[in-house]
């Protein structure tokens, strides 16, 4: 598999770097990634920017579907899909994006008995119609993948990608777990194993770095943004809506995204207590597939 972490960069960083970074962003605009992104968007507020960061990129990202999973914060299945659905129409994608329930319990074996899940036969049936290769983009736990992964291993070969955010970097040990590993041990097992067992294409991206990481390198956890910022520069911006509609949690009435993602960032709270700058974890998974320069990577 191969593991990034995000490059750490300040006023010593050489300015052939950054003429790199501009030259292959003059070059990718060409491409476009195949994405399926798999996410539990009522947790934070980090999936609702990353599905927004990838439908208002249509020349990078052609977009087959949001696939929802259900982790231990968000009012279960029903919740998350609410959420993934009032993004999706904020951003004016009503009805031109599919978007597919799957996994709600947070055990792999626990689903792996229930009925069979949209989402996962969703991933199976696009990778198997697709000509060309698909990224599934997993920005919470692993099981709409597992499970796909376990139901029909002839998706895997060349036609499919797997991007995972999640764990920490070197190991779990110094954080308990991280919250996307921590919601399915078992699903994050079976996913790794198909790497060894069947040539699985894995890229994951880590989170948190050990205390003591003596590298240039940090997790996802340090692109953030605070409420000030997201202010001043999102406030008002995407399509406007005829008609509002509610946010979650009461949080009142949107006609579009920017909106309502100063809304997300007011709301925040950690332990009862209001959060001024938050992480956009979830984002940077599609941000380094866009820009490989802004990660380093490192196999195993």
């Amino acid at each position: 598999g191969k593991y990034l972490g995000l490059r750490k960069t300040d006023s010593t960083t050489p300015a052939s770097f950054d003429r790199k970074s501009q030259i292959l962003n003059a070059a990718i605009i060409f491409t476009m990634f195949k994405v399926i992104l798999d996410t539990d968007t009522n947790n934070e507020l980090d999936d609702q920017h990353a599905i927004a960061y990838m439908l208002f990129q249509p020349a990078v990202f052609h977009v087959l579907g949001i696939t929802v999973n259900a982790t231990h914060v968000g009012d279960g299945i029903k919740g998350h899909m609410a959420e993934a659905l009032r993004v999706v129409e904020l951003c004016g994608y009503k009805d031109k994006v599919p978007v597919v329930a799957g996994a709600d319990c947070t055990d792999l074996f626990k689903n792996s008995h229930e009925k069979m899940l949209p989402a996962v036969d969703f991933i199976i049936d696009q990778v198997r119609q697709s000509e060309e290769k698909v990224y599934v983009v997993a920005i919470g736990k692993l099981t709409n993948v597992a499970l796909a992964l376990n139901r029909a291993p002839d998706i895997i070969g060349p036609k499919l990608k797997v991007v995972w955010l999640g764990s920490n970097w070197p190991s779990e040990a110094h954080r308990r777990g991280e919250y996307n590993l921590r919601n399915d041990w078992s699903s994050a097992v079976e996913v790794l194993a198909k790497v060894e067992s069947h040539g699985l294409e894995l890229q994951m991206l880590t989170v948190y770095p050990a205390p003591d990481n003596k590298q240039a390198v940090t997790g996802t956890c340090a692109v953030t943004l605070d409420v000030a910022e997201v202010q001043q520069k999102v406030a008002g911006l995407g399509p406007q809506l005829s008609q509002p509609i509610e946010g979650r949690n009461d949080s009142g009435q949107f006609s579009c995204f920017g909106d309502y993602s100063v809304s997300l960032f007011r709301n925040r709270k950690y332990k009862g207590q209001p959060v001024v700058t938050c992480p956009l974890h979830d984002v940077c998974a599609l941000a380094v597939m866009k820009d490989p320069t802004w990660s380093q990577a490192c196999s195993h």
